[in-house]
C-alpha cells in the first residue's frame, strides 16, 4: 500500500513536471514565433525604405543630368557619371530610345570586348525586368537609367532568412534540451520507484526467513523449508536487482557459460 502511494506521489510530481515544462515549451515556441515575424517585418520595412530611398537617388542624379540645361549628351553622360561615382554600390546602365548602351556604373567587366558586351546585355535584360527606367527627358533625345539593388540591399534581402535558421537551430536545441531534462526526470522517478520497491520487498523477506527459521525448528517437512530457501533467495536477487536500477555498472569479466547455467536454473520451475 505504501508502494503504491509513492508511486502515485511521484508520478503526480512527474506529471506536474511534464505539464509545467509543457508550458515552458509552447512559450518558447509561441516566443519564437513573434520573434520571426517582428524580425520579417522588420527587415521587409528596412529593404523597402532603402530600395525606395536608391530610387529617389537615381531620380536626384536623372534631375541633375536635366538641370543642365545643355542638349549635348557627351556632357550629360560626364555630369551623370561623376555623380554615380559619388554611390559605389548601386550597378547603373544608361540607354538611349533605341535601348543602345551609352554608359554603366559600378558592373565589374572582364577585358574581353565581347564578352562585355554580352555580359553588359544580360545585365540590362535583368534590370528591365527589375525596377521601371528613370526617363531623362530635356536632351536631344531621352535618355532611360536602368539600375539594380546594390549590395548592401540584396545582403538585407538574405539577412532575415539567415536570422530564421539560426534562431530555428537555436530553438531546436532548446526543445532538445527541455526534452533530454524531462526524460532525465522521469528516469530519476522510476529510480526513486524501483529502490523503494527493492527496499520493501526486504520486509516479506525477513518475514520468509524467519518463518523458514521457525519451521527448521520445529522440525517439519524439509521439502517446505527447501522451496522456502529457493523463494527467499528468488526475492533477494529481485531486490538486489531493483536496487541497483540506476547505478554505476561494475563491469567485471566472468564466465558466459556458468552466468547462462544460473540463468536457466532461474527460469525452471
Amino acid at each position: 500500500m505504501h508502494i503504491k502511494q509513492l508511486g502515485k506521489e511521484w508520478l503526480h510530481g512527474g506529471g506536474l513536471w511534464i505539464n509545467r515544462h509543457s508550458h515552458v515549451r509552447i512559450g518558447l515556441i509561441i516566443f519564437s514565433i513573434v520573434v520571426i515575424i517582428i524580425s520579417l517585418v522588420a527587415s521587409d520595412r528596412l529593404i523597402s525604405k532603402m530600395a525606395n530611398e536608391e530610387r529617389i537617388n537615381m531620380e536626384i542624379w536623372a534631375n541633375a543630368t536635366q538641370a543642365l540645361g545643355s542638349n549635348d549628351m557627351t556632357t550629360a553622360l560626364i555630369y551623370l557619371s561623376r555623380i554615380m561615382e559619388l554611390n559605389p554600390s548601386i550597378p547603373t546602365i544608361i540607354t538611349n530610345s533605341k535601348g543602345e548602351i551609352l554608359s554603366y556604373q559600378n558592373i565589374d567587366l572582364p577585358k574581353d570586348p565581347e564578352q562585355s558586351r554580352r555580359l553588359l546585355e544580360r545585365k540590362l535584360a535583368s534590370f528591365r525586368t527589375g525596377y521601371p527606367p528613370i526617363v531623362m527627358a530635356g536632351l536631344t533625345e531621352p535618355l532611360y537609367l536602368y539600375y539594380s539593388d546594390s549590395n548592401v540591399l540584396r545582403q538585407l534581402q538574405r539577412f532575415p532568412y539567415i536570422q530564421l535558421m539560426v534562431f530555428l537551430l537555436f530553438l531546436g536545441v532548446a526543445i532538445i534540451a527541455l526534452i533530454s531534462l524531462k526524460k532525465s526526470d522521469q528516469n530519476r522517478i522510476w529510480e526513486g520507484l524501483a529502490r523503494e520497491t527493492a527496499h520493501q520487498l526486504g520486509t516479506p523477506t525477513s518475514s520468509l526467513m524467519a518463518w523458514k527459521e521457525y519451521l527448521e525448528a520445529m522440525e517439519v517437512d524439509p521439502m517446505i523449508t527447501t522451496e522456502m530457501e529457493k523463494d527467499i533467495e528468488r526475492l533477494g536477487i529481485i531486490a538486489d536487482r531493483f536496487q541497483k536500477i540506476g547505478s554505476t555498472p561494475n563491469l567485471k569479466s566472468e564466465d558466459l557459460h556458468p552466468m547462462l547455467l544460473r540463468a536457466l536454473r532461474y527460469m525452471q520451475p
